[in-house]
C-alpha cells in the first residue's frame, strides 16, 4: 500500500479547479493539463504532465485520477466515476476543489492552534537545558560546599545537569528508547482505541476534534448526494477513509441500518459519538429532502464550532502555559539561588 500512495501523481486544488473550467469551456484535458503544468515547477510540473499523458491514449476520467493525489479518497474517485457516467465531470470537479478548501481552512485551524504551544514548549526546553548545563555548572562548586543546606529540588538539579554533561548519550537513548516504547503502544489497537476514548471525553479538545472531524464529514455527505441519493454508500465511503475506530464502526452500522431501509435520523440517534446536530439536521433533510443543503448548513455549523473551540482553546492556553512556564522557572530559580542564600546567612 505505501509504494502505491508514493507512486500517485499529486494534483493541488488550485489545478484542478483550472480543470473544471476548461472542461466546461470544450478544451480537451490533455490540452487544459498541458497549459496548467507550464505554470508549475518541479515535481508538481512533473506530476500533471503525467496525468496529461494519460489522457493521449484515450483513457477515462476516472482511471486517470486513480492515479492521482485524489484517489486517496474513496469518496471523491466514487463521485469522479458517477459524474464521468452522467457528464457532469466539471461540477464533481468543482465540488471536490470547494471541499479540498474547506478542510484546509479547517486544517489551518488546528495548526494555528498548535503553533503557539509549540514555539513555547521548545522555548521551556532550550532554557532549561541552558541552566543545566551552563550555569548549575558554574554554581557548582558553590553549591556543594561544606556546611551549605541543599534542597531537593538543588539536588535534582545537580543531578539532571551531571546526567547531561556526562552521560549525554546514555540520556539521549534513554529518550530515544521512551519514544519508540510511546510510538510501539500507540501502534497497538487496544491503547490506540483507548486514548481515542479518553480524547472524546476532554471537554475542549474533545468539541475542537469533533467540530475539525464530523465538519469533513458532513461536506462528504453534502457532496456525495449532489450525485446520488444512495446515502448509505456515502457512510460505508467515509467509513473507509475514518481514522478512529469508534467513528468508523458507528458510519458501518449507520450504512448498513440505511440500506436495510432505516431512516438516516433513527440510525443516527443509535450512535454514541456522532454529535446529537447529526439526528436534527438529518430529520429536517428527510422531511425537506433536501440532504445536500442540510448537510452544507451541517459543515457550515461545524466550521463555525471549530473557530469558536480554536478561540476558546487559544485564550486559555495563554495563561496556562504562562503559569507552567512561571512555576518552572520559579523552581529552577529556587533550586539555584537557595544554597546561594544559605552561603550567605554562613559567612555573615
Amino acid at each position: 500500500m505505501k509504494n502505491k500512495t508514493s507512486k500517485l501523481h499529486e494534483i493541488d486544488r488550485q489545478s484542478l479547479k483550472a480543470l473544471a473550467h476548461s472542461i466546461k469551456a470544450g478544451v480537451p484535458p490533455r490540452e487544459a493539463l498541458i497549459c496548467i503544468a507550464r505554470s508549475k515547477r518541479g515535481k508538481a510540473r512533473a506530476g500533471i504532465d503525467a496525468i496529461a499523458d494519460m489522457f493521449q491514449f484515450g483513457i477515462s476520467y476516472s482511471d486517470a485520477f486513480s492515479r492521482t493525489s485524489l484517489a486517496r479518497s474513496p469518496l471523491f474517485m466514487h463521485i469522479i466515476r458517477i459524474s464521468e457516467s452522467n457528464g457532469q465531470i466539471a461540477m464533481a470537479f468543482e465540488m471536490i476543489v470547494t471541499h479540498m478548501s474547506n478542510s484546509s481552512k479547517a486544517k489551518s485551524h488546528v495548526i494555528g492552534l498548535s503553533v503557539y504551544p509549540i514555539i513555547v514548549l521548545c522555548m521551556t526546553i532550550a532554557f532549561m537545558l541552558f541552566a543545566l548545563l551552563v550555569i548549575v555548572p558554574n554554581i557548582k562548586d558553590v553549591i556543594v560546599m561544606p556546611g551549605v543546606a541543599i534542597n531537593p529540588i538543588t539536588e535534582a538539579l545537580l543531578f539532571l545537569s551531571h546526567a547531561l554533561r556526562e552521560d549525554a548519550f546514555a540520556v539521549i537513548g534513554l529518550v530515544v528508547c521512551m519514544g519508540a516504547t510511546i510510538y510501539a503502544a500507540f501502534r497497538v489497537k487496544s491503547v490506540r482505541h483507548r486514548l481515542e476514548a479518553a480524547l472524546f471525553r476532554l471537554p475542549v479538545i474533545s468539541g475542537l476534534f469533533m467540530s475539525y472531524v464530523f465538519g469533513g464529514f458532513a461536506s462528504f455527505v453534502a457532496l456525495y448526494v449532489k450525485f446520488r441519493s444512495d446515502i448509505g454508500i456515502a457512510f460505508e465511503l467515509m467509513a473507509e477513509t475514518a481514522s478512529v475506530h469508534g467513528i468508523k464502526k458507528e458510519f458501518l452500522m449507520i450504512s448498513d441500518s440505511v440500506k436495510k431501509g432505516s431512516a438516516l435520523s433513527s440510525s443516527l440517534k443509535d450512535c454514541a459519538l456522532v454529535p446529537s446536530m447529526w439526528v436534527l439536521f438529518a430529520t429536517v433533510a428527510e422531511r425537506s429532502s433536501s440532504y445536500e443543503e442540510m448537510f452544507g448548513h451541517l459543515a457550515s455549523h461545524h466550521a463555525e464550532s471549530l473557530d469558536h473551540s480554536a478561540r476558546i482553546c487559544m485564550k486559555a492556553l495563554e495563561p496556562i502555559l504562562m503559569v507552567c512556564v512561571g512555576v518552572l522557572v520559579g523552581l529552577l530559580a529556587y533550586g539555584i539561588l537557595s544554597p546561594l542564600y544559605g552561603l550567605m546567612n554562613q559567612i555573615r
